[in-house]
């Protein structure tokens, strides 16, 4: 009699291939293997000896042996367990259900503490219900946003659980609700962010924050690193120091410090105890600072300005050098006389301009000092029962420079301003000096010339200014004409005095009062390298006077010699 599955006959869901339409009896006993002539699989037996009755079920025929089972659903309750039941008919509302104390015994509600809120459900051991406990025993009880209780320490692993380097953090306990976090790991190491460190590493106090930071690590100590890929190179090295994206980020030595986006990045060796900030470093190199990236593009400098330097005397002084090339500084001892068998002087004055400079042979260092040409003084206009007064001119600026190991350069001598002519007439402006590209005076402005007047003022010019060298100076502004004017035995009028330069004053101003009943002065030509003329004067006079000529400029070059 075929068994197989066919879902167009009666109880296909059985598994049975019945030819007929099940039957269904009712005996007072149960069936036997021996009643299975004049049925067919499907077919039910109902044994109402027992109450409730049971009912069979014809599963089989084989070897003239009915396979009878008991189907007990909807007829025995509850409905076992070997059935597909529980063997219970009701739970706990809300419990979860477990297994039975045997394979085969009746299902089971836990629900001992069930009522208890936060509590959570906890292995009893393998031969007992678990039940619900708080979380005291077992570790975190609630943490809700930065809130919650814990009891105990909890470990989070990142990767693999055996993992070490950057690898846990955990929150241990410190009273209440109150929990620390640690994030550092057996070895001391404090690592965060996506691949930070690796699994293997053995090294101890290592710091690093970032992306990718330290993924080479081993045994390397003591090192700390923040932005992405930063150490990402060190595997023995100790005690780096990197800060940037990618700092450091291929070099294996020690002892560096390095501070910004790809600073260290030629770094592929052992250099170490180099001090790089905003720089890529040398390959190979070790013990070096290197500040900055020459140029004007991103990340590079073409300027530096450090405070604390100038006018601080330091004892055991040298001179500092610089090699234009690659920007290394140094030192050169220079003790006065010693190594010098003369000294050379040079004054370059305006009538030699331009003038090409070739250093003395053996020239050790030469002290280069210029200073521009002197604005003229201003013009005074003339009239009865009126005054007039120009203004002086302001003197060069000054720069001085020591130049060591001098090389050759050309010097352009700054002119003299003209004094002013007459009514209104301004003096005219200094020229500018200058060595080379080093330094630069330029020439003081001219005072302004006067119109008549019963009363005024009239300005002088203002100084030039000296650049480039280790001493920088203004020269002085040209001083203000004044003056009043009642009647010819009763005025007073003063000229402009000529700016001073750093080599000496200017023109001398003049002044007059009631006590000439008239008069015309002509301003005083300067005659001390840069320095202004005077301006012009006149009172209760029909003769106009001109303003003085400031002074030419000059560069001064004393060369020490080997």
């Amino acid at each position: 009699m075929s068994t197989n599955f066919d879902s167009s006959t009666p109880l296909a869901y059985t598994g049975l291939n019945t030819q007929v339409n099940p039957q269904t009896i009712a005996v007072n006993r149960a069936p036997t293997t021996n009643d299975w002539q004049s049925f067919y699989p499907g077919d039910l037996w109902r044994d109402t000896s027992v109450t409730p009755p049971v009912t069979y079920l014809l599963r089989s025929v084989a070897g003239n042996i009915g396979n009878w089972v008991a189907l007990g659903g909807g007829v025995t309750y509850p409905i076992t367990v070997p059935l597909g039941g529980t063997n219970n008919t009701s739970f706990t509302p809300f419990a979860p259900i477990t297994g039975g104390t045997t394979a085969t015994g009746t299902l089971q509600s836990a629900d001992s503490g069930l009522a208890n809120v936060g509590w959570v459900l906890t292995s009893t051991g393998a031969s007992s219900l678990p039940t619900w406990q708080a979380g005291g025993s077992g570790g975190v009880s609630s943490i809700t946003g930065d809130s919650g209780t814990v009891a105990g320490a909890i470990d989070l692993y990142a990767n693999t659980g055996t993992a070490n380097c950057g690898s846990s953090v955990s929150f241990t306990a410190a009273s209440g609700t109150e929990i620390d976090l640690f994030l550092s790991d057996s070895n001391g190491n404090t690592l965060l962010g996506y691949a930070c460190g690796n699994k293997t590493a053995s090294g101890t106090y290592n710091t690093g924050i970032g992306a990718e930071c330290f993924q080479a690590l081993s045994s390397g100590s003591g090192n700390c690193a923040g932005g992405a890929d930063s150490c990402g190179g060190v595997t023995t090295g100790i005690v780096n120091t990197a800060w940037g994206t990618n700092a450091l980020a291929s070099g294996n030595g020690s002892y560096n410090i390095a501070l910004g986006y790809r600073v260290g990045i030629n770094y592929e060796g052992t250099e170490s105890s180099n001090i790089v900030i905003s720089s890529a470093g040398v390959l190979g190199e070790s013990n070096v600072i290197r500040v900055g990236t020459q140029g004007s593009g991103n990340g590079q400098q073409n300027s530096c300005y450090i405070a604390g330097i100038a006018t601080v005397p330091t004892s055991n002084s040298q001179f500092v050098t610089i090699d234009t090339t690659t920007g290394q500084l140094g030192s050169t001892t220079v003790v006065p006389g010693a190594g010098i068998t003369s000294i050379n002087r040079k004054v370059v004055d305006y009538s030699m301009s331009p003038y090409s400079y070739t250093p003395t042979a053996g020239a050790l260092f030469a002290d280069i000092e210029i200073v521009g040409g002197g604005g003229g003084g201003g013009g005074a206009a003339a009239a009865t029962g009126q005054l007039s007064n120009g203004g002086g001119g302001g003197a060069g600026g000054y720069s001085k420079y020591l130049f060591v190991s001098p090389t050759a350069q050309t010097v352009t001598i700054g002119a003299k301003g003209a004094g002013g002519v007459g009514v209104l007439g301004n003096g005219g402006d200094g020229g500018s000096t200058t060595f080379g590209s080093i330094l630069t005076a330029t020439g003081g402005l001219g005072g302004l010339g006067s119109n008549l007047a019963t009363g005024n003022e009239t300005y002088g010019g203002y100084g030039g200014a000296g650049s480039g060298g280790n001493v920088n100076l203004n020269g002085d502004a040209g001083g203000d004409g004044f003056g009043f004017y009642a009647t010819s035995s009763n005025y007073f009028v003063l000229s402009g005095t000529g700016g001073s330069s750093f080599y000496g004053s200017g023109g001398t101003n003049n002044a007059s009062n009631g006590t000439i009943s008239s008069i015309t002065t002509n301003g005083e030509n300067a005659f001390v390298y840069g320095s202004g003329g005077s301006g012009g004067l006149t009172a209760n006079s029909s003769t106009p006077a001109n303003g003085g000529t400031g002074s030419d400029g000059v560069c001064i070059i004393t060369e020490y010699i080997s």
